[in-house]
């Protein structure tokens, strides 16, 4: 996953200096070229997240309902960009307590 603001680019994750490349390459030339360098360097050229690579298995050996409720949100749409802003409204407590 790259960023951007500012002119200040960053990747994170591993290998991400090859989906930062392929970012740049198409923002300064095109995307035809940056196509061309993903299937150069067998990059997936739109990959925007880790998620496809994850193998959580959390713990559930607790007795707290409302975590639980969470956590079985959160492994079931892992493959979504989740704010502790909704957790918490999911199980109905404030932010500051989840």
């Amino acid at each position: 996953m790259s960023t951007e603001e500012n002119r200040l680019y960053s990747g994170g994750g591993a290998m991400s200096c090859w989906n930062l490349l392929l970012y740049l390459v198409e923002k300064y030339t095109n995307r035809e070229t940056a196509i061309l360098a993903s299937k150069y360097f067998a990059i997936d050229i739109d990959r925007e997240s880790q998620s496809v690579f994850a193998m959580f298995q959390g713990q559930k050996n607790y007795n707290d309902a409302s975590i639980k409720k969470a956590q079985e949100f959160i492994e079931n749409n892992i493959q979504e960009s989740i704010t502790i802003e909704e957790l918490a409204n999911l199980v109905s407590v404030g932010r500051r307590s989840f």
